[in-house]
């Protein structure tokens, strides 16, 4: 059995509740209040004396504070919304909340919740404020009135039973609070009263499972560029201190490792500062209670704490020390998941610079990229315009992966989608780990030949901007005080602007703007970003080769090639447009959708960083 139930109540419990018997959340408050609702109430001890004594370290846990970690990043619609959460969280803290003009007593809280609910019980802020409440019964409830507190109790628990019967829930966080985290929190106040044993082993099995499922599946974990995911990591945290309050059995080795898991992915999607990638800078926070709480409960996990380590100082548990020499097989430097239409890129675990994340689950995508020292270069939504004839086409259907591919050199994705029936986009993203090099384009297959056009919207992130060559179609993407952060190469243009051009690399707004024309049935618009340090220094050039099939010189709508050389390090970048088949460019023989390589100088030979042929694609 899993909870560890009072000794005094075992034998009244299994008088009163046979096992096979199933009860459900509200079943289980009808029986504790059957008899006097105002005496139940009062019963709520201020302060525990009769649970299980926790470890000395535990003493500063605050299940409260912890209510707030990780939520900056979640959509809500209202900002009122996370006052009502702030304010409840310093209530039960025992300090003021902030001015407000609003009524943050009890009663306007239970009020609130008892209004929203059940219209809105899958949005993750109602049933966190929901949660709170119930981890703040012993100073809430004595200060409502007893109809109040029941219609309150009864409404949460209400949620309970249906999440509890919701096979494939709208929303994981909000389902996994009301799930597993309520129940959990309603025992700890109520267990002095002779709670059902039952309620709490099915809670902690059902959480159990759900940790374990996450090792195979975790896209539930994923959605929205994982900006749940720290709020569920959060969650299960919250259940583990309540369980252990509670004298429950501690974690198999296979929900520890599923925890580490979810933790070490959740370290992969933070910036340099410890907040999280893929949500707009300003909506992140460190969370730094997360990390130490999160050390605590997989009990130290060896390869947790080395991970642990690369977060900065102030950010990382106190106990962790800084990893000075992180291997390079630390943990996965590229990662994918199909599901949840997620990838990250990574160079090295030696800093945070040079890396890219890509949400594509919804259109536009949002797109990452970080230059050598961790900052920020692109992050945002990462649009795209598609032109035929004149008239715009509405790119508004969803993507899907073509390719992932990741080794020790490389991570490469290749994503597409269907225009209106006019065309297909496809869509990719390249990083060469070593080199530093990012390497995006779009190509659009056309039905029929026309005047096409492409204007690829790459967000800039704030304090930076593009520098324009006068000369030249290159330029670099700089910060307010104009220190070069990256290169940008747009190696489908010719390098000079004396030289015509069927486009431009121009910046717009907040947003960096690649367009592309061709009066043909198929178009290609690539754009590279070279990150390392000293490639803002190095001399550079690129150009468009000449792809040959059978001695014929092709059109650029039917396969293309360029090559881009910074200081002594060359590259040579192929695409075909068409079906694959053996053709020529710059001494190479390739018969590949899609070809990237580098160039050693000292004995003349290629090297394939990736090569994607059609039925690998």
């Amino acid at each position: 059995m899993d909870w560890v139930q009072n000794k005094s109540q075992g034998k009244k419990n299994r008088e009163q509740v046979p096992n096979k018997t199933p009860k459900t959340a509200s079943g289980w408050l009808e029986d504790l209040c059957h008899e006097n609702i105002a005496l139940l109430q009062a019963s709520l001890p201020v302060e525990r004396t009769d649970l299980p004594k926790r470890k000395k370290a535990s003493d500063d846990r605050s299940v409260v504070d912890a209510l707030e970690w990780g939520i900056s990043p979640l959509q809500v619609e209202e900002k009122l919304e996370l006052e009502y959460l702030s304010a409840l969280v310093r209530s039960l803290n025992g300090s003021e909340p902030p001015t407000s003009k609003k009524d943050w007593s009890p009663e306007k809280i239970a009020k609130w919740i008892g209004k929203q609910l059940p219209l809105r019980s899958e949005e993750p802020v109602i049933a966190l404020i929901s949660a709170g409440w119930i981890h703040g019964l012993p100073q809430l409830g004595k200060q409502l009135e007893p109809g109040l507190w029941l219609e309150t109790l009864q409404t949460i628990l209400t949620q309970v039973d249906r999440s509890w019967e919701t096979e494939e829930p709208e929303s994981m966080l909000a389902w996994l609070i009301w799930s597993c985290e309520v129940p959990l929190a309603l025992a700890t106040q109520l267990s002095h009263l002779g709670i059902n044993d039952r309620i709490v082993s099915d809670t902690l099995d059902r959480l159990a499972l759900v940790l374990e499922l996450s090792k195979e599946k975790p896209s539930s974990w994923l959605r929205q560029g994982g900006a749940s995911l720290r709020a569920l990591l959060a969650c299960v945290v919250r259940c583990r201190w309540t369980a252990d309050r509670l004298g429950a059995r501690k974690w198999y080795a296979s929900q520890r490792k599923a925890m580490v898991e979810l933790t070490c992915k959740a370290i992969s999607l933070c910036d340099k500062s410890g907040r999280p990638l893929l949500v707009a800078e300003e909506n992140g926070e460190v969370d730094s209670g997360l990390w130490a709480a999160l050390f605590e409960i997989t009990e130290k996990n060896a390869k947790l704490t080395n991970l642990l380590g690369t977060l900065p100082k102030g950010v990382r548990p106190t106990a962790v020390k800084k990893l000075m020499s992180p291997k390079s097989n630390l943990y996965s430097l590229g990662q994918f998941d199909e599901e949840s239409e997620l990838a990250w890129m990574r160079r090295d675990w030696k800093s945070h610079g040079s890396r890219v994340a890509i949400d594509f689950a919804n259109d536009p995508m949002w797109l990452d990229v970080l230059d050598h020292q961790g900052e920020r270069l692109l992050s945002g939504w990462w649009e795209i315009q598609v032109t035929k004839n004149g008239k715009p086409l509405q790119v508004d259907c969803g993507w899907s992966e073509v390719c992932w591919f990741s080794d020790d050199d490389v991570d490469y994705l290749e994503v597409q989608c269907e225009v209106e029936g006019e065309c297909i986009l496809q869509r990719q993203m390249l990083l060469a780990r070593s080199e530093g090099l990012v390497f995006a384009a779009d190509a659009l297959i056309g039905n029929e030949s026309a005047q096409w056009e492409v204007e690829s919207r790459f967000p800039l992130a704030d304090r930076v901007h593009f520098q324009q060559e006068s000369t030249s179609r290159e330029g670099f993407l700089a910060t307010e005080e104009d220190e070069r952060l990256a290169l940008v190469l747009p190696i489908a243009l010719p390098e000079w602007r004396k030289w015509n051009a069927s486009g431009e690399l121009v910046q717009e707004g907040d947003s960096l703007v690649l367009t592309q024309k061709a009066e043909a049935q198929r178009l290609y618009s690539p754009l590279a970003f070279a990150l390392r340090k000293r490639h803002q220094t190095s001399a550079y050039t690129w150009r468009q080769l000449t792809v040959a099939e059978e001695l014929k010189i092709l059109p650029r709508d039917v396969a293309s090639a360029y090559r881009i050389q910074i200081g002594k390090e060359q590259w040579v970048l192929y695409r075909s447009l068409t079906q694959s088949t053996r053709r020529t460019a710059m001494g190479l023989h390739l018969n590949s959708e899609f070809y990237a390589g580098r160039f050693d100088s000292d004995d003349g030979q290629y090297e394939a960083l990736v090569e994607v042929d059609a039925e690998s694609a």
